[in-house]
Formats: structure tokens, C-alpha cells, sequence
């Protein structure tokens, strides 16, 4: 997903690559940090939110961060919260609320595979009481087709690519 955003900077600005990816990333990662701190507020309201997205906009680390893992950390934030909104919403689960689920869990596993499936521990631990099996199962399925969209590799060499995302995991964990 970020190449897709510098690519699409750098031919739409006209700028070098590394100004499109330090731009892409600024506004990327400022949507993201902007939507947590919204879901900061949804959930308890008042001021907490702000020191939320001051932490999340200064962290130094984004300078020291691939690319990649600045926004996955990001995403899986934005999860994180997402699941907690769903967890203690009153009212039964929608299609609409499990497919924005569905769709950052997704991105976030194209964009760092290794991290982005703890969104399906999210799934399985958290939200599974409040979900028939058919949803599960639906759920999963639209994360992974978000993740199918959103990976390039997958449009073209699918089996290869999932291959070498589980053999890439075990070779750096190791």
C-alpha cells in the first residue's frame, strides 16, 4: 500500500520518489492518527484524545521506521481501538461495521504481514462472542480479500507469494 501511495505522489506531483514518500507518509499517517484520535473520543469522551494524537503524531521512531512499519503500527492501532468500538457496541454487529473492520485488517496485513495477523487474534479473541460463526467466517474472508487487493503480489503470483510471506516470517524470526 505505500508503494501504491508514492508511486501515485510521485506521478501525480511530479516530485522525486523520496519527496513522494515523505509526503505520502505525512498524510497518510495523519489520516490514520486523525481517525484515531476521532475513535479516542467515540469511545470516552473528552480530552484523552488529544495526548493520543500528540503521542502518535511525534513519535520519533517514524524517522528510524521502514516505511512499512510506520504505517502497520499505525493500522493495527486503529484496529486495536476499532475492535474495542465493536466490542462494546449495544446494539448486534453489522455487515457495514465488520467490513470497515474487515478492510484495515486487511491493509494492515498487506502492509506488514508478520504483524498485521494479530488482527485475526483481535477477531477470534475479542469480537468472537459477539458474532455467529458465519460471520467469523465472512470477516475473515473479506480481511483477506482486502488483503488480496491491497498486496500486488497477489494479483498475479498468489500461492508463490503466500509461500514466501510465511517462509519471510519464519527466516526473520528465527
Amino acid at each position: 500500500p505505500v508503494i501504491y501511495g508514492v508511486i501515485a505522489f510521485h506521478h501525480l506531483l511530479t516530485v522525486e520518489y523520496d519527496t513522494a514518500l515523505l509526503l505520502f507518509l505525512t498524510i497518510f499517517n495523519s489520516i490514520i492518527i486523525a481517525w484515531i484520535a476521532a475513535l479516542c473520543f467515540t469511545l470516552r469522551p473528552g480530552i484523552w484524545w488529544l495526548p493520543v494524537a500528540g503521542i502518535l503524531s511525534f513519535d520519533r521512531l517514524y524517522v528510524a521506521s521502514t516505511p512499512p512499519s510506520a504505517v502497520a503500527g499505525l493500522l493495527l492501532t486503529l484496529l486495536c481501538l476499532l475492535t474495542l468500538r465493536l466490542y462494546e457496541k449495544k446494539e448486534p454487529l453489522s455487515w457495514k461495521d465488520l467490513s470497515l473492520w474487515s478492510l484495515i485488517s486487511g491493509l494492515a496485513i498487506a502492509t506488514r504481514a508478520d504483524i498485521g495477523f494479530i488482527s485475526f487474534v483481535f477477531l477470534l479473541f475479542i469480537l468472537m462472542p459477539r458474532l455467529s460463526w458465519k460471520m467469523i467466517f465472512g470477516t475473515a474472508v473479506l480481511a483477506f480479500l482486502s488483503f488480496a487487493i491491497f498486496d500486488p503480489y497477489m494479483w498475479y503470483m498468489p500461492i508463490r507469494h503466500m509461500g514466501d510471506l510465511i517462509g519471510k516470517v519464519f527466516y526473520h524470526y528465527e
